[in-house]
């Protein structure tokens, strides 16, 4: 073989490696596209989720105050109620009291 030959020979192993050593950067490189990708996606699976959580979370927090609105203002009223009820029996207890008085004095 003359000096040629060899040249050749070892160029075309190194244009042989290098095939090779770019061909497993692109594998490697696709791979990591692949997952990147993947991630990506799983990503924004799981934002369509929290954001639709959120969403139905906030609807059900405003019904949620509505109806705790409604029952304090209940409270209100039956706690006024129950005054008017107090100061009726109070009243009562009176009358009652009153008669029986009468009742002792003229019996």
């Amino acid at each position: 073989m003359d000096g040629g030959n060899w040249a050749s020979i070892i160029v075309a192993i190194v244009v042989l490696i290098s095939a090779i050593s770019s061909g497993r950067q692109a594998s490697k490189a696709s791979t990591t596209n692949s997952k990147v990708l993947a991630e990506t996606e799983a990503y924004g699976r799981a934002r369509a989720i929290d954001t639709a959580t959120i969403e139905r979370q906030e609807k059900e927090l405003v019904k949620l105050r509505a109806r705790v609105e409604k029952l304090e203002e209940d409270e209100d009223v039956s706690e006024g109620e129950k005054k008017d009820l107090r100061r009726e029996n109070e009243d009562l207890r009176r009358r009652v009291t009153i008669l029986e008085e009468k009742e002792r004095s003229h019996g």
